[in-house]
């Protein structure tokens, strides 16, 4: 059984983070949050059946399905941050269009030559 759970957490690890690189935005990558490391993931139907597991079993699963919850955390978090800097980047790039557009536009516009009526 341990050999057989051991297995399954080295896998969890191994899709998640090739999962994770495929990730582009904020909804899919909360997608990803929910299916693997969600309460009804597999990684989390394995630690919740520690208690299941002989006891000789028990800390070496333990410790095995922590140490990929902690890299899969870790993950995540990286590419938070990445998404959040590509977002950033794009909105700036956004504005610097924006804003040179509207600079070669008032370049181009010519004052007013017509009196004031006041």
């Amino acid at each position: 059984m341990w050999r057989h759970n051991a297995e399954q957490l080295n896998s969890i690890e191994r899709e998640a983070v090739a999962a994770l690189q495929s990730v582009a935005d904020k909804d899919a990558l909360e997608q990803w949050r929910a299916m693997y490391l969600g309460k009804k993931s597999p990684l989390m139907t394995i630690l919740g059946d520690l208690g299941k597991l002989s006891r000789e079993e028990r800390p070496a699963i333990g410790k095995r399905g922590n140490e990929v919850k902690n890299t899969l955390e870790a993950a995540y978090t990286d590419r938070v941050e990445a998404i959040r800097r590509a977002e950033l980047q794009l909105a700036d790039g956004r504005r610097a269009r924006r804003d040179a557009a509207r600079s070669a536009l008032s370049a181009r516009t010519p004052a007013s030559t017509h009196a004031d009526p006041a």
